[in-house]
């Protein structure tokens, strides 16, 4: 009797962890744990207080896009990169929007961006492509980087861009838990070639330094600009964060805008940010002439853009 069930257990377990993966609406993580291993560095955490609880389409520093900086350059040579972490699209009622996100992103009319927590086929959100369905609403190129992929149902990371991808790769990147990865495009714009990498880490200290060691291998093959962007799932002065390749600036310590948070760790979403999780780093020939966090409408993080002088 053994011998004939010993065989079905294993598809058993495989039927039972596709169950539980697509009818988990939504996935939820214990970021407050994860905060909570640097409660003695809490006095660091500046936070930023938004004028309105749903805030609409802004910038959380009250500035407008246009300054000084590249008021007179050139406008063909501006570019703008984005990352945005987009929980599934899934809103603070728990609606899947992804039509919303699209009109986030066509708001900031950008070059390049970045997305991490894409679905692709997961009942949670009806079973769509998001990357292709929000591509295709903005009419850019994608490639699509999958983290998970059980039997044909994806979660991952994304990168859009109006502009020609060259080629690309997907790498993955160890981990003890959810399964992440390191979605990289070479790009060309306006003749000059750009490697953007796209990852989301993990949620422990462990996970994540060897996470950020596999990134530094991977960008180490890469020598002129480079772009590395998206969801640390740690703060600026958590330790890991200092073994990222030194060559890799982060953009928003350039313009002093480091207390500009960009997810609410502790306050849930739609709930005021308390954290900076989200991040856009360059490479020193890439000159950045603007950085913002640009309040979301649909996910759990903000939006992170710069603005590039091509």
């Amino acid at each position: 009797m053994v011998k004939r069930v010993f065989p079905y257990l294993g598809l058993l377990c495989a039927v039972v962890s596709v169950y539980i993966f697509i009818v988990n609406v939504p996935i939820k993580h214990n970021y407050i744990n994860t905060f909570n291993q640097y409660n003695s560095h809490s006095a660091l955490i500046t936070s930023h207080r938004f004028r309105n609880a749903r805030p609409t389409i802004d910038y959380l520093d009250d500035v407008s896009l246009k300054n000084e900086a590249y008021d007179v350059l050139d406008p063909h040579n501006q570019i703008r990169m984005a990352t945005y972490n987009i929980h599934s699209a899934i809103n603070p009622d728990g609606i899947v929007d992804v039509e919303t996100v699209i009109e986030e992103i066509r708001q900031m009319d950008v070059d390049v961006i970045g997305l991490q927590e894409v679905d692709k086929f997961i009942y949670r959100s009806g079973f769509g492509n998001q990357a292709k369905v929000i591509a295709d609403g903005l009419g850019m190129n994608y490639v699509y980087g999958e983290t998970i992929n059980i039997l044909g149902i994806k979660y991952g990371n994304a990168l859009l861009t109006k502009h020609e991808i060259i080629d690309w790769n997907n790498f993955k990147i160890p981990g003890f838990g959810e399964l992440r990865g390191l979605l990289r495009c070479k790009i060309s714009i306006n003749g000059v070639h750009y490697n953007v990498f796209v990852t989301h880490l993990g949620l422990s200290y462990g996970e994540r330094v060897k996470q950020i060691q596999a990134l530094n291998e991977y960008m180490s093959i890469y020598d002129t600009r480079v772009v590395l962007m998206g969801d640390f799932n740690a703060q600026g002065f958590y330790p890991e964060m200092e073994l990222l390749d030194t060559r890799m600036k982060d953009t928003a310590v350039i313009f002093d805008k480091e207390h500009i948070n960009t997810f609410p760790f502790r306050n849930g979403q739609g709930g005021e940010a308390d954290a900076r999780t989200d991040y856009i780093f360059v490479t020193d020939d890439i000159r950045v002439v603007d950085y913002k966090v640009i309040p979301t409408l649909t996910s759990d993080h903000h939006k992170v853009m710069i603005v590039i002088h091509g």
